[in-house]
């Protein structure tokens, strides 16, 4: 199966039915699906859609307010990991959402050029990311797997610009 959408859909579009689909081709028994998705297919509804579906799912979070002022609060906790990151995890609703799920929080010390500024706001010296996820991996792990995604856009980036692919009629 293979989908060819116009270039100025939002990520978004159709993702739930493509989901399913998806699903319905290569679903087994002795096959665990998980999805890694970048934050344009931050929703919902896309989210219940792979839970209903029995799978799990890896997905980069928009910095919604509610995030951010939960990860900056002087009372949460980070763990220090792998190159200069400390992470933490969220068990929160967001304004719209049915229900909580599970949010890692990762930080990153800001560059010391960045950090000279003088600031009131708490937690500003750092840059925050934020994953949802519903695996049962470790905090440091989801960051280092949803970061593995990286390598794929390259690929279709090359795909696409280096052998043209973008340019190739498909009716």
């Amino acid at each position: 199966t293979g989908f060819v959408r116009s270039g100025n859909t939002y990520t978004a579009n159709g993702a739930a039915e493509m989901i399913k689909e998806i699903v319905a081709n290569i679903k087994s028994d002795d096959l665990e699906i998980l999805f890694r998705m970048d934050s344009g297919y931050f929703d919902e509804k896309i989210i219940e859609t792979i839970e209903s579906l029995g799978c799990k799912y890896l997905i980069k979070a928009k910095s919604y307010s509610t995030l951010t002022s939960q990860a900056t609060n002087s009372s949460i906790v980070f763990v220090k990991g792998e190159e200069g990151r400390e992470t933490t995890e969220l068990y929160t609703k967001l304004v719209k959402w049915e229900k909580d799920r599970r949010f890692v929080v990762s930080r990153v010390l800001k560059p010391e050029k960045e950090r000279a500024q003088l600031s009131l706001l708490e937690g500003s010296e750092y840059d925050y990311f934020f994953f949802v996820t519903n695996t049962t991996l470790l905090s440091e792990k989801v960051v280092i797997y949803y970061e593995k995604r990286g390598n794929a856009e390259n690929y279709i980036k090359e795909a696409k610009y280096d052998m043209a692919v973008g340019h190739l009629l498909l009716k």
